[in-house]
């Protein structure tokens, strides 16, 4: 029943408002019209890393060493030569201590000194093996001969075969001093020229083979003189000797370059023997 009134009521309400003016309908209110915006693209810049070209470094091979086979050029062995032969003192007393001293150029292995009478001695020969103290230096002691008279000797070179040469030089003695004369040392004489550059000791009794004869005379020996020029020396005398009166032995003049030597010179019976070796002068001198 409620719900039939509640329906009736509903009605009579409709048609009681029926003949009543109408108002002015309200103006539908719309809602403002905005404009609409006009979007713009907007353009962002995006950086976008560009890979840069990266400049590329060739690898270069190390060259490694390659071994290389080098020919071995075989060294040729040098002929060796004799540069100086003396021996020290070059006057002995019979049995004294000597000693030999060789200069050698080139490769030797071995040196030897061969010792053979002269005229007026009567020992030998004799032969004597050098020992080498440096480079091209060969020495030796040895004990003189007990027979005095003059000795010559001679060089034995081996080379590194084994080889051996023979090397002789006419300037190359040694003399063997005898008994003294029945008047002693005698002066050096005055019309002996001196060479400069020496100081001379005194004389001395000796005895050497010249001229063809065993001479009982004496010997003056100089002081040595490692600097002095045997070449020019021996120019010296061979000028010197004559213009003082003396005849040289032609065959005695030493050869342009000669280091070592032994001029003869003569005036009547008189015998002159000048000998330089090694930087020393000896004078031998007496009557034949």
């Amino acid at each position: 029943m409620l719900g039939l009134g509640l329906s009736l009521l509903a009605l009579a309400g409709c048609g009681g408002k029926a003949g009543a003016t109408s108002p002015d309908p309200t103006p539908t209110k719309h809602p403002a019209t905005l404009p609409v915006a006009t979007v713009t693209p907007i353009v962002v810049a995006t950086e976008t890393a560009t890979a840069q070209p990266t400049a590329t470094v060739p690898v270069t091979a190390t060259p490694r060493a390659s071994a290389t086979s080098v020919a071995t050029v075989p060294v040729s062995s040098v002929a060796p030569l004799v540069v100086s032969a003396f021996v020290h003192p070059a006057s002995l007393a019979p049995g004294a201590a000597a000693r030999w001293t060789v200069t050698t150029l080139g490769d030797a292995s071995r040196v030897q000194v061969y010792l053979s009478a002269g005229p007026g001695a009567s020992a030998g020969p004799f032969s004597y093996e050098l020992s080498q103290t440096a480079d091209g230096r060969w020495a030796s002691a040895f004990t003189a001969p007990t027979a005095p008279g003059q000795y010559y000797f001679s060089i034995g070179l081996f080379n590194r075969a084994g080889h051996r040469s023979v090397i002789e030089n006419g300037a190359w003695s040694v003399v063997v001093r005898g008994a003294a004369s029945s008047g002693g040392a005698q002066p050096l004489p005055a019309d002996v020229p001196l060479a400069p550059g020496f100081s001379y000791g005194n004389p001395a009794p000796a005895t050497f083979n010249a001229v063809g004869h065993v001479i009982s005379g004496s010997e003056v020996v100089s002081t040595t003189n490692a600097s002095a020029n045997g070449s020019a020396l021996g120019q010296f005398f061979s000028v010197r000797l004559p213009r003082a009166g003396w005849t040289v032995d032609q065959s005695t003049v030493p050869a342009a370059g000669a280091t070592s030597w032994s001029i003869v010179a003569t005036i009547g019976r008189r015998v002159l023997v000048v000998q330089f070796s090694a930087g020393t002068l000896h004078f031998f001198y007496g009557n034949s």
